[in-house]
């Protein structure tokens, strides 16, 4: 996978904090160039050679900037990570492959593991190839991150969180840990249902997942959400030590809800 460095920001004061690097990286998988926004952890320069556990996000568009309009990650990571509440990580911001926000057709293709009737899609199978057989490789080539399932895990939000799910769970032994905030359980007649009967109790080994849904968001998705729920756990999953489901009071489908819970999921999949 080739790699086009945009931004790579020097920092030389003390004490070193944070950093976003900004790169295009190509797929043989997916069409065009792919952005990839990673966030270095206070301290990275200094502390060589220590290696670092690693979350991959989709949606990079929407991570980082200020709050409101996006999930402020950059943020909530340095708060997490200063306050001891989390381990210092990298974490991978990967673009959509589209430009016209959520219901950009790349965004839906690339996020959906098949096609749906109305809106189609089904790519997911490809962007989940580009994570693991080149995004992941890469990552691991050009940063000091982690290797193993317990030290990597997947999120996103929406559509972001169907396909972390998906590629997830078909990926379990790559991935430990996942965040599915938001996710959108109704997709292709709510094929995620069948996904999960189908899975049956031989799902290991089982990813540590979080799984929310926000009160705003509407009774419909929040009872898809406890399907999902309920489905993990008849795969076998204990609560809530391998999946916590969350019910945020205020939550709505949005990126300051997802960013406003963002600390708490953080500190359930990589807790200090």
């Amino acid at each position: 996978m080739e790699s086009e460095n945009l931004l790579l920001p020097f920092v030389d004061s003390e004490p070193e904090g944070s950093r976003v690097e900004v790169h295009g990286l190509y797929s043989r998988y997916l069409p065009g160039r792919r952005m990839v926004r990673v966030y270095i952890p206070p301290g990275y320069r200094r502390a060589w050679p220590r290696r670092y556990p690693v979350l991959y996000l989709q949606d990079g568009q929407r991570l980082f900037g200020e709050t409101g309009e996006t999930w402020g990650l950059q943020q909530v990571l340095d708060a997490e990570i200063g306050a001891g509440r989390i381990v210092p990580l990298v974490v991978v911001g990967v673009d959509h492959g589209g430009w016209d926000g959520e219901r950009d057709p790349a965004r839906i293709a690339e996020y959906t593991p098949v096609r749906d009737g109305q809106y189609g899609g089904g790519s997911g199978a490809n962007y989940g190839r580009m994570l693991v057989e080149e995004i992941l490789p890469w990552v691991t080539r050009q940063f000091r991150v982690r290797k193993g399932r317990e030290q990597t895990g997947i999120g996103g939000s929406s559509l972001g969180a169907l396909v972390s799910l998906y590629v997830g769970l078909e990926n379990r032994k790559v991935f430990g840990r996942i965040a599915a905030l938001s996710p959108s359980l109704w997709w292709g007649g709510e094929w995620i249902y069948r996904y999960l009967e189908g899975m049956g109790r031989t799902a290991a080994p089982r990813p540590r997942i979080w799984l929310d849904m926000g009160e705003r968001e509407g009774t419909t998705h929040i009872a898809r959400a406890e399907k999902v729920r309920d489905r993990l756990v008849a795969a076998g999953w204990k609560m809530p030590d391998q999946l916590y489901f969350h019910r945020d009071a205020q939550g709505e489908h949005h990126e300051w809800a997802w960013g406003g819970r963002l600390g708490e999921v953080l500190r359930f999949l990589f807790p200090a």
